[in-house]
């Protein structure tokens, strides 16, 4: 795998050699210091030619979703470096995350261009409200951690009683949130204060800023007032924050405990502020001027002849490199680099980090969208037609949604400040477009505050350097891939017969193994492999089976769920004033929609705990983990509470069964089992038959616990307080694995829907009737022709008020994003 990855890479890597900028005497300098040093900047090149890095970033249709509706999205993937639509990767994974971190909904989808998009419907049985996740990424992201990947937050509101009613959006109480506080250990305060020492460390002796943010007891930024003081209690330094809870002091460190005396509603709160080394290296960068970066270096007179390095690099390319010894007082002209995040590192010849930090170079790489309509406004219904202006043969994504019924979320970022900003430094951004509205000396200044308090590393740069190894587990994926490993003994040159069927299709495969065991294979894209298929694997040598070999896919590479964060777990639906709504005579009749009641005292079968069987087994037997064998042990492994007692009847001499959960008795009934009568379930079919949780896993797909079980017909219906519904295989004998057969699926591209758009242009609507559509129009391939010009026509629901959004990346012009929004 290693070595198929390597060539890949190999085949895209173009050396070249930096020019090194000295800014001092070579004299001043080891030679041999100078060269280890620029070694170090070489690798750092090599390192990004190898392993180029990709960004990912999803336009959606909608700031929300209710349950039954479909998530439309246009999904833009770029080479890091340069902003510019990827030629590594062919394949982009989407998921869906529940709010407890379980697997929704995954889909494979084709990059072509750096373009690709997709849909995932809100099914409207088996789907809670919450805050899910979508998250999206490339294979060979995930060699750089999982914090890498594009990650984003919807709130899926209950489906309407009235339908199209979406005034109160309404969700249900979950058991579980993946929420950071809950899942922390660390409890907040009424006030948090937490210091941020520029370039890593205070030194003791020499001048030293210290960014600080400060936030309440429910993680929001609030400012703050205050003093430093140093041990003695001599008064250092005044506390204050200027943007968004951030705010920075300087002072001079001396030895001792400093301290910050703040005082907050009323109250007198103390903290520690981070011990200054007693030796080291000082950086200070300053950032509000707009045409130079300027960096100054200092150190303690132990360290005064020692030779330092500063390499300056963006999305992991280097961009600049001076070199000499401290003091060092370099500046950067900011036209010469690129726009988005830089990384100032300082570093010595052993290639250990001295001092570290982020810095925002705002230089304009994005062209505006600009999107004219027709009439200043529209009634109810009326055709709507939209110019769209942008850069001539370019290819955008443009979503137009009834503001009325929109969402109003945290979450702030666009094509540009995502990929830009917030995907390269950590956590949660507010408003990231303030810092792109305008390039003046206070939003500057502001910028560098999130730059020292936000400072993650997206890159590392010992990595990168070459001073602590690099370990690529996974591969560029070009396209579908069919990879695994034949386990036992002799495994060298084995050959694996895979045969994948889908209702009448067949696709056969053979592949031979190397010498540890391992096969590999790309599909070819004109083989349309779509869906889930069906797959049984052999292996064999010199055509007999080998009972004993056990096959294993690699395909178990998601990332683990992360931990949401406060911001993200809120939401609210717009106020919906009298004006905002259509004006109608008070005698108009309203037309509803043709029902048909079928049963009364409806009730919510709440919560529907579906567990997917199917894929858990192939997970266990892929990665060659230890797993229940019997749906029994599966039940009681993945539902909390739950027990499977046996008993015996003493009358007909027969082992019977009781199964419990959370105090509370039930009953399995099986899809595709009716050896113990037929119960209709929401018009389908189960059996009930004890003996059946002795079955191996191998015999279903998926199981379905009910705690308050939905009606069944059937007289003698089991009386039960809570049910599992388990979903066999129709053919359960032939479907287990045998010694020589291992069964399972693969899943191919995902085939994408067509978005509905209605069109009134040869019928109106009944009188009174209303039109409830949230997302108006959206296409994910808008094409502006020579002229820079597309044109849109769509038709307008019963609102008066919508959202425009347009983004892409510009075809003629590598690296140039574009964003337009506004309210029409």
């Amino acid at each position: 795998m290693k070595q198929a990855y390597l060539s890949i890479l190999l085949k895209r890597a173009s050396i070249l050699l930096l020019s090194i900028l000295l800014c001092f005497p070579l004299s001043l300098c080891g030679q041999s210091h100078l060269q280890r040093m620029a070694a170090f900047v070489r690798n750092i090149h090599q390192f990004s030619q190898l392993n180029p890095q990709e960004k990912v970033f999803l336009h959606f249709d909608n700031t929300g979703y209710f349950i039954g509706d479909t998530i439309w999205f246009k999904a833009y993937v770029v080479e890091a470096s340069e902003l510019k639509p990827t030629d590594v990767s062919k394949l982009l994974h989407v998921e869906m995350l529940t709010p407890e971190g379980d697997l929704y909904q995954e889909l494979k989808l084709k990059i072509v261009n750096g373009q690709c998009h997709g849909d995932i419907p809100i099914e409207t049985k088996f789907t809670q409200s919450g805050f899910y996740e979508i998250r999206a990424y490339t294979r060979s992201m995930l060699n750089f951690g999982d914090d890498c990947i594009f990650s984003r937050v919807f709130p899926v509101y209950e489906k309407p009683t009235i339908a199209g009613d979406y005034r109160e959006a309404k969700m249900e109480k979950r058991p579980a949130y993946r929420m950071m506080r809950k899942a922390s250990s660390e409890r907040l305060e009424k006030l948090n204060l937490t210091f941020y020492p520029e370039g890593g460390n205070s030194i003791i002796g020499l001048p030293s800023h210290v960014a600080f943010k400060a936030t309440d007891q429910n993680g929001e930024e609030t400012d703050i007032e205050g003093n430093v003081y140093a041990e003695n209690g001599d008064w250092v330094a005044a506390l204050k924050t200027v943007h968004d809870g951030m705010g920075v002091f300087e002072y001079t460190p001396q030895a001792g405990q400093y301290k910050a005396i703040v005082t907050y509603n009323n109250k007198e709160y103390r903290f520690s502020i981070p011990a200054a080394l007693p030796t080291g290296y000082a950086l200070c960068v300053t950032n509000t001027d707009k045409e130079m970066l300027t960096a100054q270096i200092s150190a303690t007179s132990s360290l005064a002849n020692d030779s330092i390095g500063v390499s300056l690099t963006c999305r992991g390319e280097v961009v600049a490199f001076r070199a000499g010894v401290a003091p060092l007082h370099l500046q950067f002209n900011k036209e010469e680099l690129p726009a988005g995040v830089l990384q100032l590192t300082v570093f010595n010849a052993a290639g250990r980090i001295l001092a570290e930090r982020l810095a925002f170079n705002n230089k304009p790489v994005f062209a505006p969208i600009t999107i004219q309509q027709d009439k200043p406004h529209y009634a109810p219904f009326e055709k709507i037609t939209l110019t769209v202006l942008a850069p001539p043969n370019s290819t955008l994504s443009l979503a137009v949604r009834d503001k009325a019924s929109s969402p109003v979320t945290s979450y702030g970022d666009n094509l540009q400040t995502d990929l830009l900003l917030s995907s390269d430094i950590r956590g949660y951004v507010k408003n990231p477009m303030y810092y792109f509205e305008q390039d003046d000396r206070n939003r500057r200044f502001n910028l560098d505050l999130l730059m020292m308090v936000q400072g993650w590393r997206r890159y590392n740069w010992a990595q990168m350097a070459g001073v602590v190894p690099f370990e690529g587990k996974q591969w560029v994926e070009e396209g579908l891939v069919l990879s695994g490993r034949v386990m036992g003994k002799n495994v060298k040159n084995v050959k694996v017969i895979v045969l994948m069927s889908q209702q009448e299709r067949n696709h056969y495969l053979s592949l031979n193994t190397d010498s540890e065991g391992y096969f590999h294979t790309l599909i070819p894209d004109e083989e349309n492999i779509f869906g889930k298929w069906e797959m049984n694997m052999q292996a064999k040598r010199k055509r007999r089976r080998l009972p004993f070999y056990n096959i294993r896919l690699d395909r178990w590479f998601a990332p683990q769920a992360r931990a949401y964060t406060d911001r993200e777990g809120k939401s609210e639906m717009p106020s919906i004033t009298s004006d905002s709504l259509p004006s109608r005579p008070i005698h108009e009749m309203q037309y509803l929609s043709e029902v048909a009641i079928t049963r009364k005292n409806l009730y919510k079968t709440w919560p529907n705990m579906k567990y997917n069987i199917e894929r858990d087994y192939n997970r266990w037997i892929d990665t060659g983990k230890e797993y229940p064998s019997l749906l029994k042990d599966y039940l009681e492994y993945m539902i909390p509470d739950y027990t499977f007692i046996e008993t015996s009847d003493m009358s007909s001499l027969r082992k019977t069964w009781i199964m419990t959960y959370a105090n509370r008795y039930g009953d399995i009934l099986y899809r595709n089992w009716q050896l113990g009568g037929a119960y209709d379930i929401d018009d389908q079919t189960f059996g009930l038959e004890h003996p059946y949780p002795y079955r191996g896993l191998e015999y279903f797909r998926e199981a379905i616990l009910y705690l308050n079980p939905p009606e069944v017909s059937k007289r003698n219906a089991p009386a039960t307080r809570f049910m599992i519904l388990a979903d066999n295989y129709k053919n359960g004998a032939q479907r287990a694995s045998s010694r020589y057969v291992r069964y399972s699926y693969f899943k191919g591209y995902a085939s994408t829907g067509e978005f509905y758009h209605a069109d009134y242009s040869e019928r109106k609507p009944l009188a009174g009737k209303t039109d409830v559509r949230r997302t108006l129009y959206w296409n994910p391939d808008v094409q502006t022709n020579s002229a820079g010009e597309a044109s849109v026509r769509l038709f307008n629901n019963s609102h008066p008020d919508m959202v425009v959004e347009a983004m892409g990346v510009c075809a003629e012009a590598d690296g140039t994003l574009l964003f337009g929004s506004g309210v029409r």
